[in-house]
């Protein structure tokens, strides 16, 4: 009875959003479930295909690039939320630099703070500097 109390909440909280499977564990945790019970209605959900960490991952990924973040704070996001987080090449790196600097908030920023800006959203700075030529000497 209490098996499929468990599975009702665990599919009650991924129709409203996708989570993946350590955040649903910790949606469900602390409702007084036993950590069987809360493992099996993970396992019926994975089995369902209504909770996969890997396209959830792929997902955020794709969803961080678009805000235009780098890869070290998309490697923070991913652990916290205990997915696998799936590298950025230098190439997609320094495409999303590109596209940030298009726009016009960006523009108004001197080659300091672009840089800087850049590094708090988790870019590498070879990467950073590659597309912001350094000044002529």
């Amino acid at each position: 009875m209490q098996d499929k109390e468990v599975k009702k909440i665990a599919l009650r909280l991924l129709s409203i959003r996708s989570y993946s499977s350590a955040e649903l564990r910790k949606k469900l945790n602390p409702r007084g479930f036993s950590e069987e019970e809360v493992e099996w209605a993970i396992a019926e959900c994975t089995r369902l295909g209504f909770l996969n960490d890997v396209e959830e991952a792929a997902r955020r990924t794709e969803r961080f690039k678009r805000k235009g973040y780098g890869p070290a704070l998309i490697a923070f996001k991913m652990k916290s939320s205990g997915l696998k987080e799936i590298r950025l090449s230098v190439e997609e790196q320094k495409e999303t630099i590109r596209a940030l600097l298009k726009k016009e908030a960006w523009k108004k920023k001197d080659r300091i703070k672009k840089i800087a800006a850049l590094q708090r959203r988790g870019f590498d700075m070879h990467c950073i500097l590659a597309v912001i030529s350094l000044p002529q000497l």
